[in-house]
């Protein structure tokens, strides 16, 4: 009977790690805000390369982006700055990744020309973990 439960358990773990060791994976977690950072609901689109793999009209996203990839969420809402995130998940990681975001939308009127409205996302190797650059676009 003890070693009947003990394979059900490691049969258990076993499946419950199989995604674990089987791929890695950045794993993004965002919330859209506004300028008092409350949450808004915004439009959304995820591309791989050029090809949409998600898309939606949500206060937050989450997402799994595989590794070597490179990736463009675009975030749209009347009145406010479009904002383009772009994700480059090339690395050697060999586990999985989490990164949470807050991206904050201004309103149209509130846009000073210097400011940039898209992010670079990337793997800092000296650091070990994704950080991200702001000002690679200004209009």
């Amino acid at each position: 009977m003890k070693t009947k439960n003990l394979k059900t358990v490691l049969m258990i773990f076993l499946l419950g790690t199989s995604k674990f060791l089987s791929s890695q994976n950045l794993e993004i977690d965002g919330r859209f805000l506004n300028e008092t950072n409350e949450k808004i609901k915004v439009c959304y689109s995820l591309y791989e390369q050029n090809r949409l793999v998600k898309n939606g009209r949500s206060k937050k996203i989450h997402a799994d982006l595989m590794l070597d990839k490179e990736y463009k969420l675009v975030l749209t809402k009347d009145g406010f700055v479009d904002k383009t995130i772009y994700f480059t998940t090339k690395t050697k990681l060999k586990y999985d990744f989490v990164f949470m975001f807050d991206a904050i939308l201004k309103p149209i009127q509130s846009l000073k020309k210097d400011e940039p409205n898209e992010v670079l996302v990337y793997y800092n190797p000296k650091r070990k973990e994704f950080n991200f650059q702001k000002s690679i676009v200004k209009k």
